[in-house]
């Protein structure tokens, strides 16, 4: 059973993430802000990170930045931004893929899956 880290202000959202992360058999830490998820990287082991990029007090590049300074587990990116220019920037920062919401929870979960496979 893999740990992840679902960083998301959202609570209908994390909702849906948690339930389809768990029928896949992980469990969950969430974070409803980016200060609260860099907590709890600097205090937990995750395997994987589930990241929105427009949070409360830190967005999402930040918390991929520095995540990137302390652990190499596997980042996808979960948000609203669509643009070219906000994806490249996910991408150069260390995210390892990049959804845009509205999105498939069933491919998340199979993305998540994949990426935890090769960890």
């Amino acid at each position: 059973m893999a740990v992840l880290l679902i960083a998301e202000d959202e609570k209908d959202m994390q909702n849906i993430i948690v339930d389809f992360m768990k029928q896949g058999g992980h469990s969950c830490i969430l974070a409803n802000d980016g200060v609260e998820a860099l907590s709890i990287l600097e205090n937990n082991t995750v395997d994987l990170i589930i990241l929105d990029i427009m949070m409360p007090q830190l967005d999402g590049f930040s918390v991929c930045k520095f995540a990137r300074h302390i652990c190499d587990v596997p980042l996808i990116f979960l948000t609203a931004k669509s643009e070219e220019n906000e994806k490249l920037k996910g991408y150069e920062y260390g995210a390892d893929a990049f959804f845009t919401k509205p999105f498939r929870p069933k491919i998340l979960l199979a993305k998540a899956t994949a990426r935890l496979r090769h960890t």
